[in-house]
């Protein structure tokens, strides 16, 4: 940024109600200043070179020359610029194309105020490519075995054996207290792919989804899972769930554990709405997660699903410490009270939120989070205080090594090491397979 502590910013699209459009977003932005404005690619590669600002909006299908090659030359002179790339176009050849020159962002027009500012105030505040880390750490003589290592998000999975328990409000507010408490980079999962419905939660419009990034797995990395995401203005990414029901037939659980492994190297956390199905898609979220929130209903049915629920975790060696009971819409004047749960199950129940309907219902409805919306209804916040104890649950991000790591041979190889590896690899089973000690 410039001395005055302003965002320096050029706008360049070919539409001169477009610019005007923009500019006026922008006016009363007291952070931002608009330094230049051009109708072309060529044009805004000759005043970039001139103002040298610090971020450009600009979109790709113009005459002359087109965004993505403007982009690509003022990155040669100018590389420490930021770029959002605009386009009324959504297909996975133009992310890819845009975040190939380096364009740290994507924005689907027509977009919103909300959007616009959200995504300027992430933009302005990344921190150097990986590229230019490495680079950096060459230069002042860093060891490869550091620059080698990077921070793996932790993984949080919301699931319940019933549906209607809550697990998409629950997931919500878990990614936007992450982002408040911990300041953190946060990505939220529909894994509810047949049927998600957090977009609408979030009173988001669905430019893009989970199923544009399966479309391009082979080539896909953090930067391009990063442009498919939609930007919500707490702060946390959504990966929504396919816009259509028959599309989710077309992910498989091999394409969810890619996805995830990519996430993990974006972003601090990734939370995932599992939903209520246990199949294949659903493992794969609960194979990787580091911690995952069981939610129930103080009722018969829901107690007797979650029962069976452990025992099937209890199969496949999951840790049950790391499975936390959440007793949601609990109501002392009625329902089973958590004392009598927790003696059934044996496994305590971490936090139970009370049963406010009227309250969580409004907030779904305005498309607020439930604890952003309770905060402004309700001074005391019955609901959010059980809702932030959860944070507390969640490990911090951890490291990996990114060295490639050949599998050596078992022979010799302790048994406590190799029957680990038998589990990993039974873990790659389908789940009856699994349950069963079947191969496929």
């Amino acid at each position: 940024m410039a001395e005055t502590g302003k965002l320096r910013m050029m706008l360049v699209d070919d539409s001169s109600e477009t610019r005007e459009y923009l500019r006026k977003l922008l006016q009363f932005e007291s952070h931002i200043q608009i330094v230049g404005m051009a109708a072309n690619g060529r044009d805004a590669v000759t005043m970039a070179l001139e103002v040298k600002p610090d971020l450009i909006l600009m979109d790709i299908n113009m005459p002359v020359m087109d965004g993505i090659s403007a982009a690509e030359i003022i990155f040669r002179e100018l590389p420490s610029v930021r770029v959002v790339m605009m386009s009324v176009q959504s297909e996975m050849a133009y992310l890819r194309r845009a975040m190939q020159v380096g364009a740290r962002e994507f924005l689907i027009k027509p977009f919103t105020h909300d959007e616009l500012l959200n995504i300027l105030g992430e933009v302005s505040n990344l921190t150097p490519a990986p590229q230019q880390i490495v680079e950096a750490a060459q230069i002042s003589g860093v060891g490869a075995q550091q620059v080698h290592r990077e921070k793996r998000a932790t993984l949080v999975s919301v699931f319940s054996p019933r549906g209607g328990a809550g697990c998409s409000t629950l997931a919500i507010n878990l990614a936007v207290a992450l982002v408040g408490q911990r300041q953190a980079r946060v990505l939220l999962v529909d894994g509810n792919l047949r049927f998600g419905a957090i977009d609408a939660m979030l009173n988001l419009q669905i430019t893009r989804s989970i199923s544009d990034v399966v479309s391009s797995l082979e080539d896909a990395d953090g930067d391009l899972l990063h442009s498919v995401t939609l930007p919500h203005t707490t702060g946390i990414r959504l990966l929504a769930a396919p816009p259509r029901p028959e599309e989710a037939d077309l992910i498989t659980a091999e394409n969810l554990k890619r996805v995830v492994a990519i996430a993990r190297q974006r972003y601090d956390y990734v939370v995932v709405d599992v939903g209520c199905r246990l199949d294949d898609k659903a493992l794969s979220f609960l194979d990787a997660a580091n911690c995952t929130f069981v939610l129930l209903t103080p009722d018969i049915p829901a107690i007797k699903n979650v029962r069976l629920f452990l025992e099937v975790a209890h199969d496949l060696e999951y840790d049950l410490d790391s499975i936390f009971l959440v007793l949601n819409r609990a109501n002392p004047r009625g329902g089973i009270n958590a004392e009598a749960i927790q003696r059934h199950l044996k496994l305590p129940i971490i936090a139970s939120v009370p049963n406010s309907p009227r309250v969580v219902q409004a907030a779904i409805n305005r498309g607020v989070p439930l604890i952003l919306y309770e905060r402004e209804v309700n001074k005391e916040m019955p609901v959010t205080r059980q809702l932030l104890t959860l944070v507390d649950r969640i490990p911090q991000p951890g490291e990996v090594d990114l060295e490639p790591t050949i599998e050596p041979e078992t022979e010799g190889v302790p048994e406590r090491v190799f029957s680990t590896r038998t589990r990993q690899r039974e873990r790659r089973k389908g789940f009856l397979g699994r349950i069963f000690g079947q191969g496929d």
